[in-house]
């Protein structure tokens, strides 16, 4: 499995956290956020595996489950086809020629684009009850 956090402006909000860089197989796409300004795009994705250095306030909060934004800077040639209540799929990252494509591609939802630059918007841990059960 490649590293993706290698195409990440900043990818110590994950390592910090992950012994092992989480896969982003089969992950739930939660929000796609279009801002003018950039262009960028906000991508919150729910990850499949719990870290093994978390947070002591997320131990004490009982989070059992992981949401990273991605903030993709200065955008180029989207597309964004369908949307649904479960949008399960897999993130991509290809570099070429300055830019990096990233892909997300489920069954629901296909999206596509060019940044300049990929950045951890937020990392942060909540209690999904459907994951507890």
């Amino acid at each position: 499995m490649t590293d993706w956090t290698q195409y990440l402006g900043n990818s110590l909000p994950i390592k910090s956290v992950y012994s092992t860089v989480p896969s982003l197989t089969n992950v739930r796409l939660q929000e796609i956020r279009l801002h003018q300004d950039g262009p960028r795009v906000s991508l919150r994705i729910d990850l499949n595996s719990f870290p093994e250095n978390p947070p002591r306030k997320w131990i004490a909060a009982k989070f059992n489950r992981v949401q990273l934004t991605l903030l993709l800077i200065d955008i180029s040639e989207l597309y964004l086809r369908g949307w649904n209540l479960n949008n399960i799929g897999d993130l991509n990252f290809v570099a070429s020629d300055a830019r990096i494509a990233v892909a997300f591609d489920g069954e629901s939802v296909k999206f596509e684009c060019n940044a300049r630059f990929v950045e951890v918007e937020k990392l942060s841990g909540y209690f999904d009850s459907y994951q507890a059960l």
